[in-house]
């Protein structure tokens, strides 16, 4: 038996202090000495660590081999049918993917398909400099025209009001994808 603190066990099983520690968490029955915690090291048998890892491991692949046994016996159907009901081959749909795939980076490439978040962002850029200057503006008006107080908070308040809402209607159309809908270029 060799005993081995945490950090001894990580470089034992070659992996990081963080997925040791997730070891532990994952496997509540691995073999422990003793438990860490509150100034005292956790404490280890390396050799039944190992052999426990190397348990769970092959018991892992046992269950995938006999996963990939049970689907190796379905039968899949190798057509699939267009939206006429027409058969369309599974080798014709995998181009069809890979099409429509390489026609999505070439709009990207050309900036007609933008990330969604980048146009949030650039639109929360623009609209907070908007905000800015139509506060701006309001004050040298009210100014200007000697308005009371009470008439521009009034003003200011009907101004957030409506920037408000333009922003959660904005945001609402942006996050509004039906299925099936292809991803819309800026300019059509």
């Amino acid at each position: 038996m060799v005993e081995v603190n945490l950090d001894q066990l990580s470089q034992q099983l070659q992996c990081s202090l963080p997925t040791a520690r997730k070891l532990i968490q994952d496997y509540p029955d691995l073999p422990v000495i003793e438990r860490g915690g509150m100034g005292k090291q956790w404490r280890f048998d390396a050799g039944a660590v190992i052999a426990f890892l190397q348990a769970k491991r092959d018991e892992e692949l046992a269950l995938a081999a006999q996963r990939n046994e049970a689907l190796a016996q379905l039968t899949l159907p190798i057509s699939r049918r267009d939206e006429t009901g027409a058969e369309v081959s599974l080798d014709d749909k995998l181009k069809a993917v890979k099409l429509r795939a390489a026609e999505r980076e070439e709009l990207k490439e050309s900036r007609f398909l933008v990330p969604t978040h980048e146009v949030r962002d650039a639109l929360e850029k623009a609209f907070r400099r908007y905000g800015q200057m139509q506060n701006s503006a309001l004050d040298r008006v009210c100014k200007a025209h000697n308005l009371p107080e009470a008439v521009k908070r009034v003003l200011e308040r009907e101004f957030a009001e409506a920037r408000t809402a333009f922003v959660r209607d904005t945001t609402a159309a942006l996050a509004t994808k039906e299925d099936g809908d292809e991803p819309r270029s800026l300019f059509g």
